[in-house]
């Protein structure tokens, strides 16, 4: 092989590795994105189900009732103040 095949031939195959670590770089970017996309779908889908499933469970639902009907429990409860619990008389 002389001496300019030879600089083709690295050449060329130096070209195909670069295009190949290109190219996989580039897929994993358009993942990545569509990864955190995803994340951010289900963290607005997350917050909702738990307004919702808060709602239920203020018409009376109980979570109990609302597993029982395949409707899936909240990721998080309410937050809010905790209620203030009135300390009981005291016995005289």
């Amino acid at each position: 092989m002389d001496i300019n095949a030879l600089t083709q031939e690295a050449e060329h195959r130096l070209s195909r590795d670069r295009e190949n670590k290109v190219a996989s770089v580039v897929a994993a970017g358009k993942t990545g994105t569509a990864l955190l996309h995803a994340r951010e779908e289900l963290g607005v889908a997350e917050r909702e189900h738990n307004l919702t499933h808060a709602a239920a469970q203020r018409q009376g639902w109980s979570a109990k009732d609302l597993k029982e009907l395949g409707i899936e429990p909240a990721t998080k409860q309410a937050t809010g103040r905790p209620r203030k619990v009135s300390p009981a008389p005291v016995a005289e």
